[in-house]
């Protein structure tokens, strides 16, 4: 009866050690994982603050949108006298279409 109880114990414990180091990679694993998750996370807070700070300064804004809406206006002018010149400069024989001589 003995040998038969240690025989038993043998093969249990043979068969634990296996499961034991299955167990074990599963863990380091699931731990690797939640550092990267955890890295993630970090990472997200910090971006979402960062929007956050950068969305606190939106209604100082306001007063800027006039004076870029008045740039646009300006530039779009500039753009159309640009494109009479050069229409006349072509006309008077001054330019080709590349825009040389």
């Amino acid at each position: 009866m003995n040998l038969t109880a240690a025989i038993v114990w043998l093969v249990a414990l043979l068969a634990a050690l296996p499961l034991t180091l299955v167990a074990v990679l599963m863990v380091t694993r699931i731990v690797v994982h939640l550092r990267a998750i955890d890295l993630q996370a970090r990472t997200a807070l910090r971006s979402i603050e960062g929007i956050g700070r950068n969305s606190a300064a939106l209604p100082e804004l306001g007063p800027l949108a006039s004076t870029a809406q008045r740039l646009g206006v300006g530039a779009d002018g500039i753009a159309q006298v640009a494109v009479d010149l050069g229409a006349r400069l072509r006309t008077a024989g001054l330019v080709n279409e590349g825009g040389t001589r």
